[in-house]
């Protein structure tokens, strides 16, 4: 009995950790933003398991739109506990946020106008505590993106302009708001370059990734690192194809490697290819993958998280708001693991905005439909979770009690893991009470209405 429970624990775990294949949707929760269109700013998960969204909501006032920043927490399960909004901050935008160890939530804002910048300071229940503006000197100064380090210190990174140049700058800030050190880095001479995500190292030092351009206009990917002082190690200008080069997400690997991941054209025939690039920390190539997406006329967005050691997932987007989502797994060799398009059958008509690795091991996926807000749980495999096929589907899965057929099926039969059957139904029904089977992995099988035998995997918690 012993070894049975092993073998069904290790299967367990290569489903939900391994990820050997494409996930499936555990659940999805769609969130009213109360508003005539929604900003998504960024999605974290709290200590307890559930979950902050940060976006804007944006009125239709005589032609014109009113922002005002909004945070909604969620249960673990996507239920909605609070939802506020801040008309003192209104003609914001919410960018990202991040969240220290007592729950405080720490925001940029982007202003409509002409105003500066904002970092922001909320309570654990959404009370603004302060806001502070962000600026260089006198300069323009927009700010892109905000870490909140283990020590509850924040590390943000922007780019400034002058009459007569511009530059980028990262800065630490304590807990409440105080600078405690700026580094800037200024041009006026090509090529250009900005930086919009850092990343603090094991070393002390910092990594970012920006864009760059030439004197052509040419748009590059921009990669640097900083040691522990601030100083330039490297600089890379990168252009992998004959044309624009977009470095779209950055990270830092368990190995303490940099991986990123974007996408760049080849101007003689308008070919698009999606890449993603392991270095090591002095900037030198481990490898880089590239993947031809002919089917798709443009990637707007790539997203990426290191879901379990050394194994990248990327999410793509195609289209804003009328394309498709990919979902992409690589190995620790660059190699593909599994990808899956997600259609209009589940949220590929939705604009994909974040990811993010949940602390039980799976993804979460922030998107947006117009007014609200989709929030969705990601695990298992296609094979288990069958939501995106077109067709017959079978929910909740996971399922508790009760088991849902989306048309009338009859001959219902459900077996355990090890092939024996545990239910039978030979009448016609849409719903069936699984609620006396123990939990564990099942295999579903029926007839439809016309006679169509379908499979179904599902988990009865």
């Amino acid at each position: 009995m012993r070894i049975k429970i092993t073998i069904l624990a290790v299967a367990l775990s290569t489903i939900l950790n391994a990820q050997t294949e494409a996930p499936g949707i555990l659940w999805k929760k769609y969130i009213s933003s109360n508003a005539d269109y929604v900003h998504p700013g960024d999605l974290d998960q709290l200590s307890d398991g559930s979950y902050l969204i940060s976006g804007t909501q944006r009125h239709s006032v005589d032609g014109s739109y009113i922002s005002i920043p909004q945070l909604t927490k969620t249960s673990s399960s996507g239920e909605t506990i609070w939802q506020k909004q801040y008309s003192n901050i209104t003609s914001n935008y919410i960018i990202n946020s991040d969240i220290d160890t007592s729950g405080n939530i720490f925001s940029i804002t982007e202003a409509t106008g002409n105003a500066n910048n904002l970092l922001v300071k909320f309570d654990s229940n959404g009370n603004l505590l302060w806001q502070k503006g962000i600026q260089y000197s006198s300069y323009e100064t927009f700010a892109s993106y905000i870490d909140v380090l283990p020590d509850n210190s924040i590390l943000m990174c922007g780019d400034y302009e002058k009459s007569d140049a511009a530059g980028y700058f990262f800065a630490k800030y304590d807990n409440n708001g105080n600078q405690l050190w700026i580094k800037t880095v200024e041009y006026n001479t090509f090529p250009g370059k900005y930086i919009d995500k850092i990343i603090a190292t094991a070393d002390g030092g910092f990594v970012a990734k920006g864009e760059a351009w030439d004197s052509e206009d040419t748009d590059l990917g921009y990669l640097v690192r900083f040691d522990a002082q601030r100083n330039l190690v490297w600089e890379k200008f990168l252009k992998a194809g004959t044309d624009e080069t977009y470095i779209y997400d950055i990270l830092m690997n368990a190995n303490n490697e940099i991986v990123i991941s974007g996408f760049y054209n080849n101007i003689n025939n308008d070919d698009q290819f999606m890449f993603i690039n392991k270095k090591n920390l002095a900037g030198d190539d481990v490898w880089f993958k590239s993947f031809y997406k002919p089917e798709f006329e443009f990637v707007y967005e790539s997203m990426m998280i290191e879901l379990s050691t050394n194994e990248y997932t990327l999410a793509i987007n195609t289209g804003y708001g009328n394309g498709v989502t990919i979902l992409k797994k690589i190995n620790n060799n660059g190699e593909n693991v599994w990808e899956h398009v997600y259609n209009d059958d589940s949220f590929g008509k939705e604009y994909l905005h974040n990811i993010i690795k949940t602390s039980d091991n799976h993804i979460g996926v922030l998107t947006r439909n117009e007014d609200q807000y989709g929030l969705y749980k990601m695990g298992g495999s296609l094979g288990l979770l069958d939501f995106t096929k077109k067709g017959l589907t079978v929910y909740p899965n996971p399922a508790r009690n009760v088991l849902h057929f989306s048309e009338t099926v009859s001959n219902i039969k459900i077996a355990d893991f090890s092939g024996k059957i545990v239910k039978n139904i030979a009448t016609e029904e849409r719903t069936i009470d699984v609620s006396d089977l123990p939990k564990g992995i099942y295999v579903v099988t029926a007839i439809t209405k016309y006679g169509k035998s379908i499979n179904h995997k599902i988990i009865k918690e």
